[in-house]
């Protein structure tokens, strides 16, 4: 509790330096070419502290989501006396200067913060891939997980957090090179829009490859008082806090994917864990855990998808050892090792020798060789029909891994099934295999359009027509169930505290004289990446509801404090930077709004009428009280999803 009292204290003392900075400025600047400031304040509203000397009255209010400086004179809705100490009596380059000077103050501020940042050092998100997503761009062009990614477009990477940003904000191809074992390599990725408002190249951030248990996951209550059932079924494991979890079911623990799905593959069952503790290596049977049962709103006869492990493929990752091999786009692997290939399924048992390759940990010791030949031969028809063998020696599980994911079958249009036991499909006749063409009449294209006969039944008797053996079978009346989900708890409620978000962070630490040029060159950084996401936005490849307002600044400084309180100085900086760009737009109101007012003066020898500037400044006003509004529900919005 004093640890957040502190964190959030610091936070505000941060944000509220960088609106007094900018204020600063205004103040500073009126005072010199002889301004009269009637009021300085930090925040708006009511008054809660502050003072008066001279004829400036110093305060702090109790809205702290900005600042202002008031001169005489500065209102154009209010008349003014001439008096030489007023805004409207100075010349226009005397009141440019004043109103630049806040933007100006911002800039100081972060070229001064981030050299002070860096030469300390910074902690930065590792920039080691971790997860790639199949199919993604970052897959067809052959990133792997563990690569270093070093620059894009020839800007140095220094965290995670830059991959991620300068992909969303790209307006097309990007040149990256990255570190795989010492050695550089350069490719060129498109990014693709990613389904969350803004574009991806699919990569995934790196996480420590350990799952440390901690006294809170052996409490027996969690902070609402009910009975923690997920720590119940570990502590009747024999865990100790301090133990390492290394693997489960010869799974590495390296994604939180992969934990999801052997968790809830094994259902009911045992789980059994390879555990590190004090230097031994133990397994330990974690026992059936209890589950929780919720209906679908969806429909299911119990089928998934089942597509001919010799269908064609369809993307070979570049690099990687499916195209080593000499597999091609277009290609049927029809043969493993001389032995048919039925199914997909199939494909991954026959390179494992009787299972999934991927489904044994390769960080794990283990007492067997690979019960497979080192060498792999594969049977493969070529697009054009011919056949073709391949050879290439694979030793390891590792290898046989890599295989199975650098490539993707054309799966999405195949009709073929596979049935689970005591279900609708089963029980009304439906086979491993079988290719569903027709449902009540109407013909199947792919599986997707199966999905949909059957949800829109809901729970009406269909007829089914399949392809079995060359023939084609009719079966009638078969009834879709709303599903219901068996959720393992220890999927819901044990994983995440074990450290899901392990993330791998490094620190940037260069000497002073040369942390001024990497501060100035950071600053330059933010500011292009600033006025490429405004321009991203403006264009709509990146949507609108990414835009943060105070709760956001709030929530990510505190999250960087927590960090390290040289990360959290970025991070004002940054803020500062922002601060400056937002100000010098040309809206009415902001810093920006009055320079194109004195712009204008200056070409049309007068200044423009109090009338058209209260009516711009209402407009302007209002703008950013909707921008307010509107950044806010976001905010609000992310707390709750």
């Amino acid at each position: 509790m004093l640890m957040t009292i502190l964190y959030s204290a610091l936070v505000i003392f941060g944000v509220g330096l960088v609106i007094f900075v900018h204020e600063l400025g205004h103040f500073l600047a009126a005072r010199a070419v002889g301004i009269r400031v009637e009021a300085f304040s930090i925040g708006f509203g009511t008054k809660i502290w502050g003072f008066k000397r001279g004829q400036t009255e110093y305060k702090v209010c109790l809205i702290p989501l900005g600042g202002y400086v008031k001169m005489a004179g500065e209102d154009p809705t209010h008349p003014t006396t001439g008096a030489d100490d007023e805004f409207g009596s100075k010349k226009v380059w005397q009141r440019i200067l004043v109103i630049s000077a806040g933007v100006i103050m911002n800039m100081v501020f972060a070229v001064v913060a981030l050299p002070i940042a860096f030469s300390v050092g910074v902690p930065f998100m590792s920039p080691v891939a971790g997860l790639i997503v199949e199919g993604s761009p970052a897959w067809h062009v052959g990133i792997r997980e563990g690569d270093r990614l070093t620059t894009i477009n020839g800007d140095r990477v220094l965290s995670f957090e830059d991959i991620g940003l300068e992909v969303a904000v790209s307006d097309g191809p990007l040149d990256l090179t990255y570190d795989r074992d010492g050695v550089e390599h350069s490719v060129t990725v498109t990014p693709k829009e990613g389904g969350r408002g803004f574009p991806t190249i699919g990569v995934g951030r790196k996480l420590k490859p350990e799952f440390l248990v901690s006294d809170e996951i052996l409490e027996t209550e969690d902070k609402e008082g009910k009975p923690l059932r997920r720590a119940q079924a570990l502590r009747g494991a024999d865990l100790k806090s301090g133990d390492v979890i290394l693997g489960i079911n010869r799974i590495p623990a390296t994604h939180a994917e992969q934990w999801d799905s052997e968790v809830l593959r094994v259902g009911e069952s045992p789980l059994t864990l390879l555990v590190r503790r004090a230097g031994s290596f133990l397994d330990i049977s974690v026992p059936p855990v209890m589950t929780e049962v919720k209906e679908s709103a969806e429909w299911r006869i119990g089928i998934t998808s089942n597509p001919a492990g010799s269908a064609p493929i369809s993307a070979v990752a570049r690099g990687r050892m499916a195209e080593l091999i000499g597999l091609r786009p277009g290609d049927r692997i029809t043969e493993v090792d001389g032995k048919p290939v039925g199914d997909a399924d199939q494909l991954a048992s026959l390179l494992g020798a009787g299972q999934d390759p991927r489904r044994t940990a390769t960080s794990i010791p283990l007492a067997d060789p690979p019960p497979w030949s080192p060498v792999l031969r594969l049977t493969v028809e070529s697009s054009d029909g011919k056949p073709r063998t391949l050879e290439k020696t694979l030793a390891t599980r590792l290898e046989r891994a890599r295989l199975l994911d650098s490539f993707i079958l054309k799966s999405s249009a195949s009709t073929r099934v596979k049935v689970a036991e005591n279900t609708p499909a089963a029980r009304a006749g439906l086979r491993d295999g079988d290719a569903i063409i027709k449902i009540d009449q109407d013909p199947t294209d792919s599986f997707l359009d199966i999905q949909k006969a059957v949800i829109a039944s809901e729970g009406a008797p269909l007829e089914i027509v399949v392809r079995r053996d060359g023939q084609e079978v009719a079966l009638q009346g078969v009834r879709a169930e709303k599903n219901s989900i068996f959720q393992n708890t220890v999927l819901e409620g044990v994983l995440p505290r074990l450290g899901f978000e392990a993330i791998v962070w490094e620190s940037v630490q260069v000497p002073f004289p040369d942390s001024i040029g990497v501060g100035f060159t950071y600053a330059g950084r933010m500011l292009k990446r600033v006025v490429k996401t405004l321009k991203s936005i403006l264009r709509g490849s990146v949507s609108a509801k990414h835009l943060g307002g105070p709760i956001t600044i709030f929530t990510v400084s505190y999250k960087y404090t927590q960090v390290g309180f040289m990360r959290g100085l970025l991070f004002l900086a940054v803020i500062s930077i922002n601060l400056a760009i937002l100000n010098i737009l040309p809206i009415p109101v902001l810093d920006g709004g009055w320079l194109m007012f004195l712009i204008i003066e200056k070409i049309k020898g007068s200044p423009v009428s109090e009338r058209a500037m209260g009516y711009f400044q209402w407009a302007g006003l209002a703008f950013i009280l909707g921008l307010m509004a509107f950044v806010t529900w976001n905010d609000i919005g992310r707390l709750f999803s």
